[in-house]
């Protein structure tokens, strides 16, 4: 699998915690791991921050239980790198929300491996749009980052 596959791993761990974040329907109210049941989309770019090469992108979907578990029969993700379109299937993660709307965990990606949730916040109010940065395990130079938006 090319390197750049790597990156479109990450952006979808990032999504996952994305999307965990955008259940809250009250402005105020604080978020809850339930709030992230439900299917997440996201798109964004990933790449080497050590060469400044974000060649790739890639759009995800991920498939979340009331527990945060992915469902995997229902994620994968579709990317495009400078060789043509390819599919990365989401193999496990879990993503967790806190009272104070954190989102944290990880995703795994077939081929590619484990990427953590660097950053993730929910939105307390629209709970319409989410942005995420994560990294991969085995390599922390290649990272992703995020929109999600949940359906």
């Amino acid at each position: 699998m090319n390197s750049n596959r790597h990156y479109v791993v990450r952006a979808l761990g990032a999504w996952v915690l994305t999307v965990a974040a955008a259940m809250s329907t009250d402005a105020s109210a604080a978020c809850a791991q339930t709030n992230l049941a439900g299917t997440w989309y996201a798109t964004g770019v990933t790449g080497n921050s050590n060469t400044n090469g974000f060649e790739d992108y890639i759009r995800c979907k991920i498939v979340l239980n009331s527990a945060g578990t992915v469902v995997t029969s229902g994620s994968s993700c579709i990317g495009r790198d400078s060789v043509g379109r390819y599919t990365v299937p989401v193999t496990g993660g879990r993503v967790r929300a806190s009272a104070a709307c954190a989102v944290s965990g990880s995703l795994t990606f077939g081929g590619v491996g484990l990427h953590t949730i660097e950053f993730g916040q929910m939105d307390r109010g629209a709970h319409n749009i989410y942005t995420v940065a994560l990294y991969r395990n085995a390599n922390p130079d290649f990272l992703t980052v995020l929109t999600v938006v949940k359906q």
